[in-house]
């Protein structure tokens, strides 16, 4: 999945999770991004090594990130 996906997926997510507690969705739209934004290149930075391989450097996923409890960790953590 694309970094693209996982920033649109968290701040909807985020957006109607925090709509319960924000009555401006302008500002729920704003501390969701800031989130996502933040959340996600943390688990992306943290999350990916490069292998060396016939073909030259590809990226792989880590487990340190890329698990379901140890990526909300990391979103809760950043």
């Amino acid at each position: 999945m694309k970094l693209r996906t996982h920033f649109v997926f968290s701040v909807g997510l985020l957006v109607l999770v925090s709509s319960f507690v924000f009555s401006s969705f302008y500002f729920s739209l704003l501390v969701s991004s800031f989130i996502s934004v933040l959340g996600n290149s943390v688990i992306d930075k943290l999350g990916h090594r490069e292998v060396l391989t016939r073909r030259g450097q590809v990226p792989v996923r880590t487990p340190l990130t890329h698990t379901l409890p140890r990526s909300v960790f990391w979103v809760l953590s950043s």
